[in-house]
């Protein structure tokens, strides 16, 4: 009697197996036509070139260098996926000890950055002599190159 119970069962649960793979979806998405892609790239490049803010950063640190010249040193990072910068601007903005902002100034870095990747800059500032810390930021960036992956 376990046996026919076993037989049973194994019945059963073949005629079930069949009837539930016609139901499910495919396990793997069919692959997108290659214009399609290209047009999403496109438009990818298209924003990351309109709003280099939003991909660039600037880090780093400051000290005084031997005549008293605020020196600041870092990395020009950029997180994009496909667009390149070039000649990007650091907005520097210099704070007292009770964080008052005492001026900004834009430097010219002359690089190209790639996408996904970081360069670093020195800059030479005569700031403010009771400087207590810097902000540093991207003001702009030209396009600096397109198809770095080989996408076209």
């Amino acid at each position: 009697m376990n046996s026919s119970l076993l037989v049973a069962y194994t019945i059963a649960l073949m005629a079930l197996l069949p009837a539930c793979s016609q139901h499910s979806a495919p396990a793997v998405p069919p692959a997108k036509p290659p214009q399609l892609a290209k047009k999403l790239w496109m438009e990818l490049l298209e924003q990351e070139f309109k709003d280099p803010q939003r991909y660039l950063a600037a880090t780093g640190a400051s000290y005084r260098g031997p005549q008293g010249q605020l020196v600041l040193q870092g990395h020009l990072v950029n997180t994009a996926s496909f667009a390149s910068y070039k000649e990007p601007v650091i907005l520097v903005t210099w704070f007292s000890k009770s964080y008052k902002n005492l001026g900004t100034r834009k430097y010219p870095v002359h690089a190209l950055i790639k996408a996904q990747d970081a360069v670093p800059f020195r800059l030479v500032t005569d700031a403010p002599a009771n400087v207590a810390s810097v902000g540093l930021g991207t003001a702009t960036a030209a396009a600096g190159g397109t198809d770095p992956h080989g996408l076209l």
